[in-house]
């Protein structure tokens, strides 16, 4: 156990592999985040994995937060 966590080995076929591979880039996360995320919505359900997640920074100004308009000026 290092920090709290622990580290598993799996054993996938290669196109299963390339499966979760091309998740975790389709959904701009890393690998390991993607791949835990995956082990407690099994194991836990999706609820439970979903407040694991890494949680972004807000992107914008406050404002631009309540108006609901992006940055860059584009409504």
């Amino acid at each position: 156990m290092k920090n709290g966590f622990v580290e598993l080995p799996v054993t996938l076929t290669d196109e299963e592999a390339e499966e979760i591979d091309a998740q975790a880039r389709t959904q701009g996360v890393s690998l390991p985040d993607h791949l835990s995320y995956c082990t407690r919505a099994g194991a836990f359900g999706h609820l439970h994995a979903r407040k694991m997640l890494p949680v972004l920074g807000q992107v914008g100004t406050s404002d631009e937060a309540d108006s609901g308009r992006q940055m860059g000026g584009v409504p």
